[in-house]
C-alpha cells in the first residue's frame, strides 16, 4: 500500500517537472547581470538531489519505516455513536490518529452508564506499562479510580 502512494506521488512529481519546465521552456528568466542572447537567462529546473529514484532507494526507506522506533501510548479511542460516546483502552503508537490502527485494546470506559462502566485488562496494562508504554491523563485517572482487585485469599477451615 505504501509503494503505491509513493508511486502517485512520483508521478505528481514528475508531472510537476514536466510543468515547469515547460513553463521555463517558454518563458526566459533574466537577471541582471545575464548576458545577453537567445538562450541567456534560460534555466530548466532540475529534481532535488534527494528524491529516491530507484527501487534500492524505496526499499531503504521501506525499512527505515519497520525499524522505527514507536513511542507506545495507552490512550482512549472514541466509539459510538453521536452523542453516544463509547470508549476503548487502547494501546497504540503516539503519532497515530485518535481512532488510528491499534496494537492492542486493553479495555473499555463507557461514561454513559450510571456509574460509568469501566473494564480494563490490568495485567496487559502493567505489561505495557513495563515496556515503555506511557499512560494519557485520562486513562491514568481511570487506572487510580478503578483499582485492580486484589486477589482473595483463601481460608481452609480445619
Amino acid at each position: 500500500m505504501w509503494i503505491s502512494n509513493w508511486d502517485t506521488t512520483r508521478e505528481r512529481q514528475n508531472l510537476l517537472r514536466a510543468s515547469v519546465s515547460a513553463i521555463l521552456r517558454c518563458c526566459v528568466l533574466r537577471w541582471p547581470d545575464a548576458p545577453s542572447g537567445p538562450w541567456s537567462g534560460r534555466h530548466v529546473w532540475q529534481p532535488p538531489p534527494d528524491l529516491p529514484n530507484s527501487p534500492e532507494d524505496r526499499n531503504r526507506a521501506l525499512e527505515f519505516e519497520r525499524n522505527r522506533i514507536a513511542v507506545v501510548m495507552i490512550r482512549l479511542a472514541r466509539f459510538g455513536a453521536r452523542k453516544q460516546p463509547y470508549y476503548r483502552v487502547v494501546v497504540i503508537e503516539k503519532d497515530r490518529a485518535r481512532n488510528g490502527r491499534s496494537i492492542e485494546v486493553v479495555g473499555t470506559y463507557n461514561p454513559r452508564t450510571n456509574p460509568a462502566s469501566v473494564d480494563l485488562k490490568y495485567e496487559r496494562i502493567s505489561y505495557w506499562q513495563g515496556v515503555g508504554a506511557q499512560l494519557s491523563p485520562i486513562v491514568a485517572k481511570l487506572v487510580k479510580k478503578f483499582p485492580a482487585a486484589a486477589p482473595v485469599a483463601e481460608t481452609t477451615a480445619a
